[in-house]
């Protein structure tokens, strides 16, 4: 999502006098931490009550996600994570030890410019080798490779932009 959303940011830049931000949040941390590099230009989120329980009301309308949206609120950490300790404990998506409270801020940070972000990935990400699990465990038939199909995404969506804003 983030790569269509650089790609928008970047041509409506293209045609727009106004200065055009362009801002992403983490689903891989609490959605409220924030890379100290980050935080002065971040924008932070605090929920109110109302708009609190539609976030919580919208999370409870993927059936998908019903375990994870639980064990997240609950504080009990991702619920797909607890057959695979080795991976969570390399992982920041563990929620293990917050409350549903900590659901109520999100920070948005500012989007890295240019190439796609590996920032805190590692060799290969962590979406890599959980995914291999997933397939050994027959729930998919094909791992989501970063050098194989994201990043030639990047690159096509890139040169998109650079041969309509020329």
């Amino acid at each position: 999502c983030q790569l269509v959303i650089d790609t928008a940011v970047e041509l409506a830049r293209g045609v727009a006098d106004a200065r055009i931000e362009n801002f992403e949040f983490t689903l891989v941390e609490r959605p409220g931490e924030c890379a100290e590099e980050s935080r002065a230009a971040a924008l932070w989120l605090r929920l109110d009550e109302e708009t609190f329980a539609r976030k919580v009301r919208a999370a409870h309308g993927y059936p998908e996600l019903a375990a994870e949206v639980e064990a997240a609120l609950a504080g009990v950490g991702s619920a797909g994570l607890r057959a695979h300790p080795d991976l969570a404990a390399r992982s920041r998506l563990s929620a293990a030890g917050t409350s549903g409270e900590t659901f109520r801020v999100e920070c948005l940070r500012p989007a890295a410019a240019g190439a796609p972000s590996r920032r805190g990935f590692e060799d290969p990400p962590f979406y890599e080798r959980y995914g291999e699990r997933q397939v050994a465990a027959g729930h998919y038939s094909r791992v989501l490779r970063y050098h194989e199909h994201m990043l030639p995404l990047a690159e096509a969506l890139r040169s998109h932009v650079e041969r309509r804003i020329r």
